[in-house]
């Protein structure tokens, strides 16, 4: 692996070369040639079958590899180029010169191979790190992206609950537990704080419903079945794919604990940022056509403050 251009190197600043003879053209053009096949013998010599280079290879040096059995492959992304340096267990030189076998990694198998009209190089069997490629394919880039992002999400989660080491039923079924108690609790209020709590519950009732509509089944009949449930002491039934209520832990329906608790904690910032506000002016029908009558026929004068203001 090579993390610098490979070829003949090209000068910071400008230079001449002035040539007297045609001998003195063609030992210049030897030069050229010697130093492209020096190059090609230390990739050779270093044991390499797979040259990865971060930036560009001289297209004469590309050809020359071919053909003596090594692969070139050229302008290695950033990310991918430190990966396959730690997968495969090979250390990136900064110049062809400096390649050597101890220099090189190791690596089972490389495919070369056209994806649509992408051609994609497929490394397998690194032996310093366990990777995996997802490769998603869309009708239109709308879908693939869309995809890409769902498969994203799916990750992030994964990552999370591993973190976390923590997670909870899906499908509603915390939050319906949660309004349940919520609706027992506010019960014992005397004031009107009660409003607060019986506020609150009907919120986390609200995740449910929309799981229910989403599915196609009538939502307060399926909120309904799953209290029922709950009353019986079934705490984990939600509601599951197919819009009816059933035990998300038996059906593997979870989700980290992390990603419930975040997103109530946002949606109470949330709501006490909009209380925090302390008025809100209202402007009637009246007003509103008042001003519409204005007398918009003023000669926009120097300064006027009716001219700025319009």
């Amino acid at each position: 692996m090579v993390d610098a251009e490979i070829g003949i190197e090209e000068p910071n600043h400008i230079e001449s070369v002035e040539l007297q003879n045609a001998t003195q053209r063609s030992a210049f053009q030897d030069h050229e040639q010697d130093r492209k096949t020096e190059l090609v013998e230390q990739v050779v010599q270093s044991g390499a079958t797979v040259l990865l280079c971060q930036k560009s290879i001289d297209e004469a040096v590309r050809t020359a590899l071919a053909q003596r059995g090594v692969l070139p492959v050229e302008r290695t992304r950033r990310d991918e180029f430190d990966v396959i340096a730690r997968a495969t267990g090979s250390t990136p030189v900064m110049s062809v010169d400096d390649l050597t076998v101890d220099s090189t990694g190791t690596v089972e198998s490389v495919t070369q191979r056209t994806v649509g009209t992408t051609q994609t190089l497929t490394l397998q069997g690194c032996p310093e790190e366990q990777r995996a490629t997802l490769l998603l394919r869309g009708g239109t880039p709308h879908v693939a992206d869309e995809v890409r992002r769902i498969v994203a999400d799916c990750i992030d989660v994964t990552r999370v609950t591993l973190d976390d080491g923590v997670f909870v039923p899906g499908g509603g079924a915390v939050p319906t537990a949660l309004a349940i108690d919520i609706a027992a609790l506010s019960r014992g209020i005397p004031d009107r704080t009660q409003l607060v709590f019986d506020g609150f519950g009907a919120a986390l009732e609200a995740l449910p419903r929309t799981l229910a509509t989403n599915a196609g089944t009538d939502p307060l009949s399926t909120l309904t079945a799953i209290k029922q449930r709950h009353d019986a002491g079934a705490a984990t039934v939600g509601v599951g794919p197919d819009g009816h209520p059933r035990d998300m832990v038996a059906a593997g329906v979870l989700e980290p604990s992390t990603v419930f608790r975040s997103a109530l904690q946002r949606a109470v910032a949330v709501v006490t940022q909009i209380l925090r506000v302390d008025d809100i002016v209202q402007i009637s029908a009246d007003e509103r056509r008042t001003d519409a009558e204005h007398d918009h026929a003023h000669a926009a004068t120097g300064g006027y403050p009716w001219a700025v203001g319009h």
